[in-house]
């Protein structure tokens, strides 16, 4: 070899050692100012960061497939055929009731009865695996869930692109917005009525062994006859032997042992948010809001430091005190903590919702549902085994087995398939306008 050479190799070799330590020095981080010592940020910033961290979470995936790259180009994908569907399996859609930024609420009516029913549009290309999981998770919470105070999820539909929840319609507002029209405060007797149904739901949820985590007013929806419905299970998670460990929820309903990043079993972070959910109602805020820091909020959450309204009653004060105990021993169960409770029953003028037990005839409706599902995985194989592709995203509701549309022809991210796919749609549905 000549010499030459060998000194070329030798000099890119020096060369690139010397720029690989210029790359691995460390530049000295810039020292703090004083005014970000001086003001750390507020308890709002920080539920606007949490805001946006969620938000954030549900755009971003643990883990990256070729379908997730196909998914995350969400402005490359044409708009969905079924976009221009007029309705789904046997319900015709009316008027859209809101939307989001992957999904929308359409109000429909079964072609044959006339009911009224919300179904919510999720456009499963823009979706992450995450994301996804989180969704297949929640929906078969609420698949377990059978219960006059808790929204219904009646059966799901799924196509290639979407995934349609056909869930029961509920007229009217959310605690939320009913506070606001009451200045902020309702009075005891009409807490009462909505905090004892909201406590049926949460501990008819803690039999079937579900835990809600993000027990809320935006979250609690009122029909005009009062009529109370537990709703958005997308942080809920199943509990028993293993112990939960995310923390989620709303800051200022955080319990002690979220705060801390603690495990918890579950039924005793729903209870405190119960807690948290009354005093708001009959206050007007929440118990730990006077917090101006996390730090704050940390401290008081743990050592129970939150005023006491003068115009609280005696019973409605021990009956929150029970709610927001820091002795999780005390809240680990709706049942331990509020039973025999006298606010809570009116003084005897109320039955207790805790004497209630299974009867026969729901004992055997559980039964034939099981039965149903064993039939429905059951017919799910036969058609895998004949051949046909089964998606597996929902098995088994409540109601009605779920409904999958099951073909050859599947999903193809060229454009002009899509394109080609769409038109033809649009002079299908032209053609029976005409």
């Amino acid at each position: 070899m000549p010499f030459r050479s060998v000194t070329h190799q030798l000099k890119s070799k020096w060369q690139q050692k010397r720029s690989s330590r210029a790359k691995s020095v460390d530049l000295p981080t810039p020292p703090s100012t004083d005014n970000e010592t001086a003001h750390p940020p507020t308890l709002q910033q920080l539920q606007q960061q949490q805001q946006q961290q969620q938000d954030q979470e549900q755009q971003n995936t643990g883990t990256t497939t070729k379908q997730d790259d196909k998914r995350k180009k969400g402005k490359d994908l044409p708009p969905s055929p079924d976009y221009l569907l007029a309705g789904i399996g046997d319900y015709l859609f009316d008027r859209p009731l809101g939307h989001g930024k992957f999904s929308k609420v359409m109000l429909a009516k079964h072609y044959l009865t006339g009911e009224q029913y919300a179904i919510k549009v999720i456009d499963k290309r823009l979706h992450e695996y995450r994301v996804m999981s989180r969704l297949v998770r929640e929906i078969r919470l609420m698949e377990a869930l059978d219960h006059p105070n808790v929204v219904h999820l009646y059966e799901t539909v799924e196509t290639a692109d979407s995934l349609y929840l056909v869930m029961e319609y509920v007229p009217g507002f959310n605690l939320d917005e009913h506070l606001q029209k009451r200045h902020g405060l309702l009075h005891e007797d009409e807490a009462r009525l909505i905090f004892r149904q909201m406590v049926a739901a949460v501990d008819y949820c803690h039999s079937r062994w579900v835990v809600h985590r993000d027990l809320k007013a935006p979250n609690v929806l009122l029909k005009t006859n009062g009529q109370v419905k537990l709703a958005d299970f997308g942080l809920g998670n199943r509990f028993g032997l293993q112990r939960l460990r995310t923390m989620c929820g709303s800051m200022l309903y955080y319990s002690p042992e979220i705060i801390c990043e603690q495990k918890y079993i579950g039924p005793e972070v729903d209870c405190w948010c119960l807690g948290v959910t009354l005093f708001r109602m009959t206050s007007g805020f929440e118990p730990f809001s006077h917090a101006r820091t996390f730090g704050e909020l940390r401290k008081d959450v743990i050592d129970g430091n939150y005023p006491m309204p003068t115009h609280f009653s005696e019973g409605l004060q021990q009956t929150i005190r029970k709610c927001l105990t820091v002795d999780r021993r005390r809240r680990i169960a709706l049942r331990v903590a509020l039973k025999d409770d006298p606010w809570l029953n009116d003084n005897g003028r109320m039955k207790d919702l805790f004497l209630e037990k299974g009867s026969d005839e729901n004992v055997r409706h559980r039964m034939e549902r099981e039965r149903s599902k064993r039939q429905c995985l059951k017919d799910m194989e036969e058609e895998k085994q004949s051949g046909q592709h089964v998606k597996k995203t929902v098995i088994y509701h409540p109601i009605n087995a779920s409904i999958y549309f099951t073909g050859n022809a599947g999903y193809s991210p060229r454009m002009e398939e899509n394109t080609q796919t769409q038109e033809l749609l649009r002079a299908e549905l032209l053609a029976e306008m005409k």
